[in-house]
């Protein structure tokens, strides 16, 4: 008797009906791309981001003109890692060679004496970018299309620069003759004394 009256029997927790039928919230089609983006924002480098990006990242999945999840989600990692030192050591591309294969030559480095056809700042809560229409100004149907980060001081549209990046994806846009521009995407810093 006095033993039974020492132990001490566990405690019953209680289930209740409705922690067992309650569903599981399903994240919108929104939530689910900017959790996406997120993840390629925090990679440690440049070689994480892109294996992050690549399931969405190539002119398949780009819609209405805009360029692919992925290749945003690389603008958002780049925003806070995108320095020369780091454009300095990736191996490099060129125009043609990554147009003709932009799987393979994804995240090298590509350089180009430009002249700027277009470009406007686009600011968020952060930081400012700055979105840019580039021309070789040797091979005129060799365009870019272009994130420029950090200083664009004194570059407006006509101004001639050379501009070095990533190159991320083939992006093809429509023009205004309402016919299709292809382009390569990059992301990247303008050659300024700054």
């Amino acid at each position: 008797i006095l033993l039974n009256g020492c132990t001490k029997q566990p405690e019953k927790t209680s289930i209740s009906q409705a922690d067992i039928n309650e569903p599981k919230k399903e994240l919108t089609q929104e939530e689910k791309d900017r959790a996406f983006l997120e993840k390629i924002a925090a990679a440690p480098n440049l070689e994480m981001a892109l294996k992050l990006a690549s399931p969405q990242l190539g002119n398949q999945y780009q819609k209405d003109d805009r360029v692919s999840l992925g290749a945003n989600g690389l603008v958002w990692w780049s925003e806070k890692n995108l320095t020369w030192g780091l454009i300095n050591k990736l191996p490099s591309t060129t125009y043609l060679e990554f147009r003709k294969d932009s799987f393979l030559e994804a995240g090298k480095k590509i350089c180009a004496n430009v002249s700027v056809s277009e470009i406007s700042a686009v600011r968020n809560k952060e930081s400012t970018s700055y979105y840019a229409t580039l021309k070789d100004r040797k091979n005129f149907d060799q365009i870019f299309q272009a994130v420029l980060l950090k200083s664009t001081k004194g570059i407006n549209e006509n101004s001639k620069v050379r501009v070095c990046g990533i190159a991320v994806e083939n992006y093809q846009y429509k023009n205004i003759a309402n016919r299709f521009t292809n382009s390569v995407f990059i992301i990247g810093l303008l050659d300024l004394p700054e």
